[in-house]
């Protein structure tokens, strides 16, 4: 059994992948110009939101509003309640 795991190891060894070996040849294959890797963030496009969308966004942002003043008020009259 020792033997026959020592050689699936050995056997996955020869299958590993070399990746300087790999690296090697491409750089050769592409040549002194390398593909230019891009060092910023690439612009983007305005987005195309629908309209709907944003309607939505916003009216679930006022009703969160509504729902903390509304938070904070009853947290005040509680407190007031308590004094």
């Amino acid at each position: 059994e020792e033997a026959e795991v020592a050689a699936e190891v050995a056997a996955a060894k020869e299958d590993d992948i070399d990746l300087d070996e790999i690296t090697a040849l491409a750089t050769s294959a592409l040549g002194p110009e390398q593909p230019a890797v891009p060092t910023e963030n690439a612009p983007m496009p305005d987005l195309d939101i629908p309209v709907e969308f944003l309607a939505e966004d916003a009216q679930a942002k006022k009703r969160l509003k509504e729902e903390q003043a509304s938070e904070r008020l009853v947290q005040q009259l509680w407190a007031e309640d308590l004094a």
